[in-house]
């Protein structure tokens, strides 16, 4: 008999660290969705974490590696997923640790994203029901 076992997750955000790295810090525009596994801006490249991303995770609860891709995705049998592909929460920046300086470079650290992305991101005001209008 095959074995039919497989997960679901209901809510993951593939896109996070892909669209951190897309975004060039040198100012050129940002790098374009690629379709090869190899390219750190594909939704199917797989970089599975170091031993010291592991630990700093474990002991730290930081978390530098991507933790979901379509690779990844296969691998562990997830076979139905709803991905959130829009844009990052406001509140994912905007946290209990404020949005200070010290801050920013503590989720530039984690999440990749440059300072003056972090800062527009927390600046946002407008929801999309709003814009809708």
């Amino acid at each position: 008999m095959p074995n039919l076992s497989f997960s679901s997750d209901l809510h993951c955000h593939p896109n996070y660290k892909l669209f951190a790295r897309a975004h060039r810090k040198d100012g050129l525009p940002p790098d374009v969705q690629n379709a090869s596994p190899s390219s750190k801006s594909s939704l199917w490249h797989y970089n599975p974490p170091s031993i010291t991303d592991k630990l700093a995770n474990y002991f730290l609860s930081i978390t530098k590696f991507r933790q979901h891709n379509l690779t990844a995705a296969m691998y562990g049998r997830l076979f139905v997923m709803e991905a959130g592909m829009g844009c990052v929460e406001k509140y994912f920046f905007n946290n209990k640790l404020g949005t200070g300086r010290l801050t920013d470079l503590i989720d530039d650290f984690v999440s990749e994203f440059d300072t003056p992305r972090i800062n527009a991101i927390e600046g946002m005001t407008r929801s999309i029901s709003m814009m809708m209008k």
